[in-house]
């Protein structure tokens, strides 16, 4: 595709001249909506991505697209949006319940967060990006500051057994997740 060459002019007089001379479908669409969003002109991106979906509500790409923008906008219930109703197209597309993740963690819907990671975790309990994520909400946003550990060090080794580096911030990750769990102990037993 002349997108994928990096010809986003040449992408853009090919879109352009295929909705003058047809009825612009789904597919038509979401290209234009692609040479936009590589344009930077994100407004007309969303626009051509509505009337993609508008034609086609089954389309996942469109639908994906939206999410993402949502995403990056900040626009978390938007995307939320989109990416439940892509759930219900495409249940186990990882991708899909990564971005649904995200935006429930964007909203505070922190514990519907962590049930999406647990069931792509059931799929690849060895899923780096997934459990990093839930290490991080559960230390940031839950305080399972001992859950946060053990993903970290699941993490942790799951690098040294790959012959990857460890991410360089996991240390002073764990050592802040051990500090908050004895704290958040010591603070339950002076309550009792």
């Amino acid at each position: 595709s002349l997108l994928a060459l990096g010809k986003v002019e040449e992408a853009a007089l090919v879109v352009r001249h295929g909705l003058e001379v047809t009825d612009g479908g789904a597919e038509l669409e979401y290209v234009a909506g692609r040479v936009h969003r590589a344009k930077n002109n994100l407004r007309e991106a969303v626009g051509a991505l509505r009337r993609a979906i508008a034609k086609r509500p089954d389309h996942l790409p469109s639908r994906a697209g939206l999410g993402r923008l949502a995403l990056v906008a900040g626009h978390f219930s938007e995307a939320a949006r989109h990416y439940e109703a892509l759930a219900r197209i495409a249940p186990r597309d990882r991708q899909v319940s990564i971005g649904l993740a995200v935006a429930y963690r964007g909203l505070g819907r922190f514990v519907e967060a962590r049930e999406v990671y647990d069931r792509l975790l059931e799929r690849d309990p060895n899923d780096v990006d997934i459990l990093w994520n839930l290490a991080r909400l559960c230390h940031h946003h839950l305080s399972l500051y001992d859950e946060a550990l053990m993903r970290y060090r699941q993490i942790r080794e799951l690098n040294r057994a790959n012959s990857r580096a460890v991410l360089v911030e996991l240390p002073g990750l764990i050592a802040d997740a051990e500090r908050l769990s004895v704290g958040a102990k010591e603070a339950g037993q002076q309550e009792a």
